[in-house]
C-alpha cells in the first residue's frame, strides 16, 4: 500500500491555542492556501481511495485535494477523528496541562466527557489496519489531525516517546509510505513541507 497521510490546513484556533478536539475549526486565510498549495503537489497520484476525518478543517482540506481525482470517492470516517477533549474543548487548558505533564502521563490523561491519548491512538491504528488489509496494493489517502498523525507514524515507523516533538507535523504537511503487508515500509516523505516553500505572507 501507498499511504499519503495529509494534516489539515491552519486554523483560526491552531494560533490561538485552543484546543479544536472534536469540533471543527476555521481555516485562516493562509490556511486556505495551504490546502490548495498541498493539492497541486498531489495532483499527480493515482489515488484509489480517500479518507478524511469528519471535522470542518480536515474535511475541507480533503475535499480541495480530491478536486484533482473527482472518480475516487471520498469517505468520511470517525476513525481519524481528533481526541474528544470533552470539557477542555474550546479552552487553552488541554495544551497547559500537556507542558505539566510527561508524554505517558498526557496519553493517559482522559478529560470529562472526553478520551485518553491512548484510546484515540487505538482507534486510529484499528482503522489503519483495517485499509491496510482491504488495500494492500493501492494508493490511499488519509487526511487527519496531529495527534492521530503521531501516533499512527510511531505504529508504523515503530519509533516511540522520545521522537515526540520531532514528529510534531505542520499544517498540510505530506508523508508518503510505501507498506508491505508485513508492515515493512520505506518512506519517501515525512512531515514534508516542501510543497509550502513558496507561500506567499498571509494575515490570518
Amino acid at each position: 500500500m501507498r499511504l499519503v497521510i495529509v494534516r489539515h490546513g491552519e486554523t483560526t484556533e491552531n494560533l490561538e491555542g485552543i484546543t479544536m478536539g472534536q469540533t471543527g475549526g476555521h481555516l485562516t486565510g493562509r490556511g486556505r492556501k495551504q490546502i490548495k498549495m498541498a493539492a497541486q503537489a498531489l495532483k499527480d497520484e493515482k489515488i484509489d481511495a480517500a479518507y478524511t476525518s469528519d471535522m470542518a478543517r480536515t474535511k475541507e482540506t480533503a475535499e480541495e485535494i480530491m478536486k484533482y481525482h473527482p472518480d475516487v470517492e471520498l469517505v468520511y470516517e470517525k476513525s481519524l477523528r481528533e481526541r474528544d477533549f470533552g470539557t477542555l474543548t474550546g479552552t487553552k487548558k488541554a495544551s497547559e496541562i500537556e507542558r505539566k505533564m510527561t508524554y505517558e502521563e498526557f496519553m493517559d490523561f482522559k478529560p470529562d466527557d472526553g478520551e485518553s491519548g491512548k484510546e484515540m491512538r487505538k482507534r486510529t491504528i484499528d482503522f489503519y489496519e483495517k485499509i491496510l488489509r482491504e488495500h494492500i496494493n493501492d494508493i490511499v489517502l488519509f487526511v487527519t489531525h496531529a495527534g492521530n498523525l503521531i501516533e499512527l507514524l510511531f505504529h508504523i515507523l515503530g519509533w516511540g516517546k522520545e521522537k515526540y516533538e520531532e514528529m510534531k507535523p505542520g499544517n498540510t504537511a505530506i508523508t508518503i509510505l510505501e507498506i508491505d503487508k508485513e508492515g515493512n515500509y520505506k518512506i519517501e516523505k515525512l512531515n514534508s513541507m516542501e510543497h509550502l516553500k513558496d507561500l506567499p505572507h498571509l494575515s490570518p
